[in-house]
């Protein structure tokens, strides 16, 4: 058998070699090749497969699905074309408009603040407050009568402080007080820091009805400390100017009145009521000194006029009397003017009260001198 097979094969290996000088295949061969190109393409389609199978499937989309895709995209485009352009226009637009502002304020404008302009006075000549804004210091014009070194400190205190600004560029609202009066505020704003509220508010809050309470507590033999100048009475109106410039007298009287009978029902602005109700009011010169003798004993006090002389002043004080002092031209006024005298210090000078000065109240003045200047002395007590 094997024999067999060695020369069948010898046999067909001699007509395979005879087949492929002649350029033809036996059947066997024919066969064969085809059985390989068979399983070549099975193997090339498997491996083709397996590729196939790692990749994801897209899944087909319904015609639902479809429509829905589209519909955003179109929305999206719709968008882009018509909100999303003309809104980036105006962001930018808005943009430009703010730095234009800013470089405009920063530039053109100068600081705003709430005065009497030059349409400050109603149809019935009530003022009324309009927006205006600030002149540079240096532009501030001051009139001419006024006197040259107080100009100059308005100026150079105007250029440090800007209250004071503010008061000097009102400086011709003052001028409906007269003339020394408008010197007097620009004055009391330079000496008194603590009244600069109240002559940097008056040309717009000018005149003002009624009185304000007094909430401080008041202690009986002690007399408090009160300037005519304080915006709670202030810009009442009273011999033809606010309060705060005329009022020394129910100011002084005030303060008395509380420090003797440790009631606070009578601020200057009721004392200041109550000198107008009684006829001692005057016109145009504030208040007439008889007012306190006379109204006195209704307040529960007693009240009379002392000698004007060093040693009975001196002897008065220590008898436990305090005075209610009027003087003239001098330290304390260029006209007249009322301020109360609480004591003496150790080295025997006078301790005062001054309604329209915080520092001439924190100063002690020699007797000599405060008497030289006095029209009147007051001594007041509580019985």
């Amino acid at each position: 058998m094997g024999r067999f097979t060695d020369q069948e094969e010898l046999r067909q290996d001699a007509k395979r070699r005879l087949a492929r000088r002649r350029g033809t295949e036996l059947p066997e061969d024919n066969e064969a090749r085809k059985r390989l190109e068979a399983r070549m393409i099975a193997t090339s389609l498997a491996s083709q497969g397996d590729l196939d199978a790692k990749k994801p499937r897209r899944q087909k989309a319904s015609p639902s699905e479809g429509s829905a895709a589209g519909g955003t995209g179109f929305l999206q485009r719709l968008f882009a074309r018509v909100i999303q352009a003309p809104l980036r226009f105006l962001v930018a637009l808005a943009v430009l408009a703010l730095a234009a502002f800013v470089a405009y304020n920063a530039f053109f404008t100068q600081e705003p603040f709430w005065g009497l302009g030059a349409d400050g006075e109603g149809a019935e000549g009530e003022d009324v407050p309009t927006k205006t804004y600030l002149l540079e210091a240096s532009d501030v014009a001051i009139p001419e009568s006024f006197d040259p070194g107080l100009a100059e400190r308005l100026k150079a205190q105007a250029e440090v402080d800007h209250e004071v600004l503010v008061i000097a560029n009102q400086i011709n609202a003052y001028g409906r007080f007269g003339p020394s009066n408008q010197e007097n505020l620009i004055k009391l704003a330079l000496d008194e820091p603590a009244a600069r509220p109240f002559v940097g508010s008056l040309p717009s809050a000018y005149p003002v009805n009624g009185n304000t309470a007094y909430s401080e507590k008041v202690e009986k033999g002690r007399i408090p400390r009160l300037y005519q100048w304080d915006t709670r009475w202030a810009f009442k109106e009273y011999s033809s100017a606010p309060l705060g410039l005329t009022g020394c007298c129910p100011t002084a009287f005030s303060m008395v009145y509380m420090g003797l009978t440790g009631r606070s029902d009578m601020t200057p602005g009721h004392m200041a009521d109550l000198a107008r109700e009684r006829g001692y009011m005057s016109a145009a010169n504030g208040t007439v000194g008889d007012f306190l003798v006379d109204v006195a004993p209704e307040l529960g006090l007693v009240c009379f006029k002392g000698d004007i002389d060093p040693y009975s002043l001196r002897a008065g004080i220590l008898e436990g009397y305090t005075y209610i002092c009027n003087v003239g031209a001098g330290d304390f006024t260029v006209d007249g003017h009322f301020f109360v005298i609480t004591g003496l210090s150790e080295d025997g000078r006078l301790i005062i009260n001054d309604p329209f000065s915080e520092a001439r109240s924190n100063q002690l003045w020699d007797i000599d001198q405060v008497v030289g200047q006095s029209i009147a002395l007051y001594a007041l007590a509580a019985p």
